[in-house]
């Protein structure tokens, strides 16, 4: 459970890191 979690919140950062990126390439 807890690493089911884990693996969530570093898909989550992931994603928001991407998102970060890819706003300020834009």
């Amino acid at each position: 459970l807890v690493f089911k979690a884990n693996k969530f919140e570093l898909m989550k950062r992931l994603v928001n890191k991407v998102t970060f990126l890819g706003i300020h390439n834009a």
